[in-house]
């Protein structure tokens, strides 16, 4: 099963055994996230994240190092990170994830063309 997920840039702090430090979220779906960060905790440890979601609502999170860029061949250079399999999200992060698949995405403006151009 694949879950959907959902292109961010929210700035995040976050606890992890001995690792405390911050990066930003890069993508987030329904059963986790990846957070970009040169700060990378091990596989396995108990992750405890906070956030702002857009509207500026804290959301503090909770999961597992699921896996690390550390750990990963992934052609195309990936940033540093690791995803997240979380374990206590709450409401608010629902609540986050309904109101970012509600955002359209980014239209780019396309000059019209010139006549005789």
């Amino acid at each position: 099963m694949v879950d959907e997920r959902i292109q961010t840039a929210l700035q995040t702090s976050f606890e992890a055994g001995p690792v405390k430090a911050s990066g930003e979220i890069g993508n987030v779906g329904p059963r986790g996230l990846f957070v970009e960060t040169p700060s990378i905790p091990e596989t396995g440890e108990k992750v405890e994240l906070r956030f702002e979601e857009p509207g500026g609502q804290q959301v503090d999170v909770t999961g597992v190092v699921w896996w690390t860029t550390d750990c990963q061949q992934i052609p195309g250079g990936q940033p540093p990170g690791f995803g997240v399999l979380l374990v206590n999200a709450g409401e608010t992060y629902r609540e986050l994830l309904r109101s970012l698949r509600r955002v359209p995405a980014p239209v780019t403006a396309v000059s019209p063309a010139r006549p005789g151009a």
